[in-house]
């Protein structure tokens, strides 16, 4: 039986729930629930998100779960639903985009605790670095390098570079212009361009010359490679340097051109290796090459310069705004080349079409600072480009033009560019104060917190700077404020906002507009700006979609110095390629937001330069403003901020970050107080609320939660349990654990997909969450306590238990999770720990290929994914042994660090393995055997854990160890343990239907078998091919191994195993060594239906050699008339003759009884029948005119089964003309028909006639004929009627008596068998009659001579055989007769030839010689 799964809470009623903290139950009241948990959820439609897990549906079980797996697979459904809430959560920017235009933000915090950026940290400029910057008279330039954490600074000529982060480091100077440098960019380099090292192109422009040089992406010491590269620019000065990540590099110049630059390897036949293409200008020249022979008046002109150029290099778009406020759309092509899409022009204009009369928009003032392309990761819907305004209008575009019907269709190409939305900055936003000037000597980068200064004025965004930054999400741009000091404008989505909006989208409320009251706590902390009445006017309608509009979070930050570059830390959130865990399904790149990914990614940093230094702004995520809050004592005596922030976030999310913060996870971006944690523990507590059953007639709810119609709202901690355990797995969630890594000696391989620390950071949260559990398992043990038993309804009483039990239910699958998810990844990284690729390429394909597709869902939740891991586990196990290693310690490990996979069951299997492997190292033959005997005990104790891959090896080892009992009885123990009901029995005796489930009892049985088999036939080669008397290395006789592993293969008592040992042997041509044996199966197995050719070949032979000739008759009677099986007729006929020979022996045997006369006497029959089918089998094979096709059809026929007589006649011998078979079969049966038999000799002699080759051959031919027919059937009146076969021979010997020589029908009578009284009988009678055509002398004188050689030859023999040297018998030669018959009937005949006639002397002589013996 299956115990219960790890970290199972059971329930039990607690009445000291609301005393675990009594000062927090007298101070604070709990707060009514917010208003969507009080509305009736809408049915399902598609299109609409799940209901939230709060809102179960509520199914009654219909069958009883799985103990272990069917609380791990519910939990598997919850964290997937929330999983999918997630994903949400965060809609793309688009669809916030509704309307023309928008100006709603979150007003500022109650506290700064809830700001959402904070300034980290200030770094100063190194001394000396500092004192070339604040040189007046020097022209200076800056900008920052996030992905080499790197800063420069120009002054002149001259180029500093700094790494900021690194603590005391000083500045690097490159000295390597004599002009003054004018811009200066970071572009990836081409492959193979230049060595491996350089992953970047450093580019200096100045006046004339474009210098590149090489740096690489991570190296420890800061380097500048020369690459020798650079192009003469003809006093064009190159600016907003942009590059792709396949190299390609782009610019403009302040000619208004826009250049490309190109560069190789080395040079091509018209070109140098390095030059720079004009794009978009007249002609199109490369400057540096040829440049000179272009006239001036060709040369670029341009009336509208371009000013500066964005590249969105995810979607290989190029976009570049001119002087005129105009913006055009270029598609970077494969090569290099760029295509204009579109050009928006009269931006202004359009601007005030959408939005009418708004003064931010007045074309006088109305000037674009800066265009930022919107990745991927924020959508493809609504907009793909932001332009920011001098006064910080965000203007959207899309480069996707709305059809005739008004609907913009997303996807493919750009196909123009079109304004879609405005966004207005803030109003009457209020300032912090001056930051404080930082430290000459903080160069060091210690962290400074700026604190929150008393409130200031109001500040207005009129004039923003250049370098503005819109970046997923986040906008930061710049003002000048006063000198010294800069006014940072930042904003960012809020985050509470959505988690409300997308936690009410199931209720029938409409999304929060911005006029929407809220409940009192919001209603105290935030409001909306209101912009003029004209900004809101909307000219175009658009589609209400389930997200509400954007609302951003506005703050003001003042910086020290004038603001130079802004730019964001590579985060993974904005980073191209994300990974697969934050992105949402089916979305494209769209990536989740900071509420849904906090547990797994830091916060995002900023970095801005200014001429005081490097200020960091870290972007706070909802887990960073509750611990701040958490943090600054904002506890429990009468504050607002904790209850403001679950109003913020919800009471869901909020409980979710709480438990991050209690159970000290990674998530905080710094470590947490006890404080902290004790606070965030007693806030969970008091605000989760508890579970509620409502009747709402809704016919969904929670198994076990109740009847139909009603709903179970879980508590705020279940939900936020289940929220923040989904977030910690996310990562790895659906992720499969290894991926593929083939080598040319494994093309298999498998590596672990996830990185070990990405596994590491999953497990340690896990571990703090457990842990949290089990410190406060009050808060997960849910229960009516007594602040509820004083309920005086009943009905309300039973509602408020079915809820506690239904949510303790769940929580307790949740909590088996968490564990099962902890072992699993600790078993995951004792696998990468014992080297990974060589474990799974150690075990089966099958099970490489199972492992191989396994998810960590699937590894957390399923009982094949739990199969799969204790495969792998034997193989750990196995590879341990391989390699000589105590398999104790790893079983130790194992089981402390994930028990669930290696039980005790397993232990035992270890130990077996163990002692299998001592036999094999030790030399001592005593030692050996008892080592081999305590494995066997071993493996048959755990047979129900040990696989079959397993079983196969372990009985090679015995094979290899000559271990012949542990090879033959294991696998005979795991049949019967692995089918312990004998349901292979009962397939069998059914028939083996294929859809039968208990066919997979019989294959594994059929397996164990098979494994005793090899084992046998081992031996058997071993004996063969030691030859007789072999012996193996250790002494021992091989014939006594090979007849002792027989012995005990045949000593089973298991019927279906000896079944299948003597179908192996008769399949490998043992079959007299199974007649040989004597088992009780023997007969059983020969004799089961259906019976089979060579078992029923067996049977008889089985019968015969044991003396029962009777049963071997019958069995080779039953074998010729069998329709069963597929013999052939000459089978047939072998087993009837064989059947008869046994039946006539077993009258004279006394071990049998004798079968009855009618029985051996229908033997005869039918096989004098069968007989006559062999013959016209071969009559059918031998005719030469008959189709192939029916040939094969008449001997199929034959062949299927013995047939009588009459179906011979009738369907073989009369269709198809078979005439000496007709006579066969008259013959046989001794049917007397003589019109019939007439007409068959007479069709024989015709067609034997009309087959001759020529006339000479015919009597020959005929004769042939006549003997054959004679000698097989004659003197059988009924087949060869000597009369008329006489008769016949004589008038064909007349017609044809030019060919056919005199005496040629007696011969070939004589030689046909007859008598030779009985042919001159015939002759005699023939001449008496003289009838036609025998009427004319001529034609008696032709008889009379035949009848002459018949008498001369007759009488030759006779004289012969009377001789005293003569060894034949008397023939009977009548003398008297035959002289009389001279005398009176053959010499008148004669009368009138010529004396001299040879005939005449021939009679005259036998006259005188049978004279002379009368």
């Amino acid at each position: 039986m299956q115990a219960p799964p790890p970290g199972r809470l059971s329930f039990a009623p607690s009445s000291s729930t609301a005393s675990i903290y009594p000062d927090l139950s007298r101070s604070y009241q709990q707060p009514p629930p917010p208003p969507q948990q009080q509305q009736l959820a809408p049915p399902s439609t598609p299109g609409v998100a799940p209901p939230s897990s709060q809102q179960q549906p509520v199914l009654a079980p219909v069958r009883p779960e799985d103990p272990v797996y069917g609380p791990l697979e519910r939990a598997s459904k919850l964290i997937t639903e929330q999983l999918v809430k997630d994903q949400n959560l965060i809609g793309e920017l688009g669809e916030g985009l509704q309307g023309s235009s928008s100006q709603s933000y979150t007003p500022l915090p109650i506290s700064s605790n809830f700001s959402p950026f904070v300034n980290t940290k200030i770094t100063t400029f190194p001394d000396g670095l500092f004192g070339e910057i604040q040189d007046q008279n020097t022209s200076m330039l800056m900008g920052i390098f996030p992905e080499l954490d790197l800063a420069w600074i120009t002054v002149d000529n001259k180029l500093f570079f700094w790494e900021y982060k690194k603590p005391g480091a000083d500045y690097i100077r490159y000295d390597g212009q004599t002009e003054q440098i004018l811009n200066v960019a970071l572009v990836p380099a081409k492959p193979s361009v230049f060595i491996s090292e350089i992953t970047h192109l450093l580019i200096i422009s100045t006046q004339t010359t474009l210098v590149l040089l090489g740096l690489p992406s991570s190296a420890s010491e800061f380097m500048l490679y020369p690459t020798g590269f650079s192009v003469s620019t003809d006093g064009i000065t190159m600016r907003d340097v942009v590059g792709m990540p396949n190299g390609l590099t782009f610019m403009y110049g302040n000619d208004g051109d826009i250049y490309e630059l190109i560069y190789a390897a080395k040079d091509g036949w018209f070109s140098n290796k390095c030059q720079v293409s004009n794009l978009t200008g007249a002609v199109g020249a490369s400057l540096g090459v040829l440049a000179g022979l272009v006239p001036e008046f060709l040369k670029s002109n341009t009336e509208d310069p371009v000013e500066s150029l964005t590249l969105d290099s995810t979607r290989s778009v190029l976009y570049s705004l001119t002087r005129s406020n105009s913006i055009v759309l270029y598609i970077v092509g494969g090569s290099s080349s760029l295509v204009q899409v579109a050009k928006l022009v009269d931006i202004s204009r359009k601007a005030q079409m959408l939005v009418p009369g708004h003064p931010m928009l007045d074309s006088k003032s109305f000037k674009i600072k800066s265009l930022s392309a919107i990745g991927t990761g924020e959508g493809e819907r609504g907009a793909q480009m932001v332009a920011v305004t001098a006064q910080g209008v965000r203007l959207y575009f899309s480069y996707y033009r709305r059809d005739y019907g008004g609907f913009r269709t997303t996807g493919g190409p750009p196909r123009g560019l079109e304004l879609v939305h405005i966004r207005f900055p803030p109003t009457h936003l209020v300032g912090d104060a001056p930051p404080p000037t930082p430290y000459s000597n903080n160069a060091n980068g210690y962290p400074y917190q700026v604190q929150p200064p008393p409130p200031a004025p109001s500040i207005r965004f009129h004039s923003l700077q250049d370098n503005a930054l819109c970046s997923g999400g986040v906008f930061i741009g710049a003002q000048y404020e006063r000198d010294n000091l800069d006014v940072l404008l930042l904003t960012c989505p809020d985050l509470g906002q959505a988690s409300q909006a997308s936690s009410s989208s199931n209720t029938p409320s409409s999304n929060p507009q911005p006029n929407q009251p809220f409940n009192s706590v919001q209603q105290q902390q935030q409001y909306y700006n209101s912009a003029p009445s004209s900004s809101l006017v909307t000219t175009s309608t658009t589609t209400t979609t389930s997200r509400p509009p954007l609302i951003e979070q506005a703050l003001v930050l003042p910086v020290s110095g004038h603001m130079r570059a802004i730019a964001e830390i590579p985060h993974v959130l904005t980073s191209l390629p994300a990974p697969e865990s934050l992105r949402v399904p089916g979305r494209g790149a769209l990536r989740l937001n900071e509420l849904a990914a906090q547990t797994s990614v830091q916060p995002r940093r900023f970095l801005v330069l200014t001429t005081h230094g490097m200020y960091e702004i870290r972007k706070q995520r909802p887990v960073d403003v509750l611990k701040a809050v958490l943090e600054s004592g904002a506890g429990l005596d009468g504050g607002v901020e904790v209850p403001a922030f679950f109003d913020t976030y919800g009471r869901d999310q909020s409980c979710a970050m709480c438990l991050a913060v209690a159970s000290e996870s990674s998530s905080p971006s710094t470590p947490v107080s006890s404080d902290a944690i004790s606070t965030a523990t007693r806030w969970l507590y008091m605000l989760g609320e508890k579970p509620i059953k409502v009747e709402r007639g809704y016919g969904h709810g929670v198994a076990g939660a109740g009847q139909s119609g009603t709903r179970i709202d879980f508590s705020g901690k279940h939900e936020g349990l289940a929220i923040y355990f989904s977030r910690l797995v996310r990562p790895i969630w659906n992720q499969k654990i290894t991926k593929s890594s083939p080598i040319p000696t494994n093309p298999s391989r498998q590596i672990s997909n996830l990185p070990d620390q990405t596994l590491k950071s999953v497990l340690r949260d896990l571990s703090s969450l457990k842990n949290f559990i089990e410190r406060n398992s009050q808060l997960f043990t849910t229960g009516p306590g007594s602040e509820y038993s004083s309920i005086s309804n009943s009905n309300d009483r039973s509602n408020d238990q079915e809820a506690w039990r239904a949510e303790q239910e769940s929580l307790n699958s949740i909590v088996s999770l968490v564990t099962q998810a902890i072992e699993a990844l600790s078993f995951v990284l004792v696998l990468v720990d014992h080297k990974l690729p060589e474990t799974i390429a150690s075990c089966s394909p099958e099970i490489q290929t199972g492992f191989g597709s396994l998810t960590y869902q699937q590894l957390f939740t399923t009982k094949t994914g739990r199969d799969t891991a204790r495969n792998v586990v034997n193989a750990i196990i196995h590879q341990q042994i391989g390699q000589q290693n105590d398999i104790e310690a790893i079983s130790s490990t194992l089981q402390q660090r994930c028990g669930s996979f290696c039980r005790a069951a397993d232990v035992i299997l270890f130990k077996a393995i163990e002692a299998l492997k001592n036999a094999g190292e030790t030399r001592d033959p005593s030692s050996r055997r008892d080592y081999l005997r305590e494995s066997l005990r071993l493996f048959a104790k755990g047979t129900s854990n040990l696989s079959l891959e397993k079983l196969q090896r372990t009985c090679a080892e015995y094979r290899s160890l000559h271990f012949s009992t542990g090879a033959i009885e294991l696998p005979l123990k795991c049949a019967q343990d692995w089918d312990p009901e004998g349901q292979a029995f009962g397939y069998l005796a059914d028939g083996e239907r294929p859809n039968d489930p208990r066919r997979a009892a019989f294959e594994s049985r059929q397996r164990c078998y098979e494994c005793v088999f090899e084992t046998l036939l081992a031996f058997d080669e071993m004996l063969e091919n030691s030859g007789s008397g072999g012996f193996t290395s250790s002494g021992e006789d091989i014939d006594t191994l090979r007849d002792a592993a027989y012995a005990q293969a045949t000593s089973s008592e298991d019927p279906l195993f000896h079944t299948a040992l003597y179908d192996w042997m008769i399949s490998r041509q043992m079959a007299d060594q199974v007649l040989e044996m004597q088992t009780p199966f023997i007969e059983s197995y020969l004799a089961k239906e259906p019976l089979s050719h060579p078992r029923a070949n067996l049977l008889w032979q089985f019968y015969a050699r044991s003396g029962n000739s009777a049963q071997a008759a019958l069995v080779q009677a039953h074998l010729a008339q069998t329709l069963e099986l597929p013999l052939l007729l000459a089978e047939r006929v072998e087993y009837l003759t064989l059947a008869v020979s046994n039946a006539k022996s077993s009258g004279s045997s006394s071990r049998s009884a004798g079968p009855s006369v009618e029985f051996l006497t229908d033997l005869e029959e039918k096989l004098e029948v069968a007989q006559v089918q062999l013959e016209v089998a071969r009559t059918v094979y031998e005719h030469v005119d008959m189709d192939q096709n029916l040939k094969d059809d008449l001997q199929a026929k034959l062949d299927s089964r013995l047939m009588n007589i009459s179906e011979l006649y009738l369907d073989f011998a009369e269709p198809f003309e078979m005439l000496e078979i007709i006579l066969l079969i008259l013959h046989t049966s001794d049917h007397r028909d003589p019109a019939l038999v007439s007409k068959t000799w007479r069709a024989i002699l015709e067609r034997t006639d009309s087959e001759a080759a020529t006339e000479a051959d015919k009597p020959d031919a005929v004769a042939a004929i006549v003997v054959t027919l004679g000698r097989k059937f004659f003197p059988s009146e009924t087949a060869f009627p000597l009369e008329f076969v006489c008769r016949r021979l004589e008038e064909y010997s007349h017609i044809n008596r030019r060919e056919a020589r005199p005496g040629w029908v007696p011969a070939t009578l004589r030689q046909a068998g007859a008598e030779w009284d009985r042919i001159f009988e015939v002759f005699s009678v023939i001449f008496e009659e003289k009838m036609p055509p025998w009427q004319t002398e001529a034609a008696i004188h032709f008889l009379a001579t035949d009848i002459i050689i018949l008498i001369r030859d007759w009488f030759a023999e006779w004289t012969r055989s009377q001789a005293s040297f003569s060894q034949r018998p008397t023939a009977r030669f009548p003398v008297l007769y035959i002289e009389e018959f001279i005398t009176n009937s053959l010499l008148p005949c004669f009368v009138s030839v010529d004396e001299n006639d040879p005939r005449l002397e021939t009679l005259r002589g036998l006259q005188r010689a049978m004279r002379t013996k009368i």
